[in-house]
């Protein structure tokens, strides 16, 4: 299943209390029970002024319907390809 890097301008994120980006959280596990089994949340990552999340879906149309149903913006949807770190040069270079 293609795994997905979701981009999101969302600039009061980084000013959120841990108890408001639960709230975040959960309003994106709603839209994903919503959804179903076919879209998984990995995880996301919060920058100044962006959201940088991870999903595995069959399509990005599921990525973007999370967006809607959870009143997300979206940015930009990348397939990720390949994943490196550093046990990968290891592989090569031991």
């Amino acid at each position: 299943m293609p795994k997905y890097i979701v981009e999101r301008t969302m600039p009061q994120l980084s000013n959120l209390s841990a108890r408001e980006l639960a709230i975040v959280s959960s309003q994106s596990c709603r839209a994903l029970r919503v959804l179903g089994p076919r879209i998984q949340w990995i995880g996301s990552h919060v920058t100044d002024g962006k959201l940088f999340g991870v999903y595995i879906a069959p399509e990005p149309g599921l990525i973007r319907d999370h967006g809607a149903l959870g009143s997300f913006p979206i940015d930009s949807i990348r397939q990720i390809v390949a994943t490196i770190d550093p046990t990968t040069a290891e592989t090569y270079f031991p």
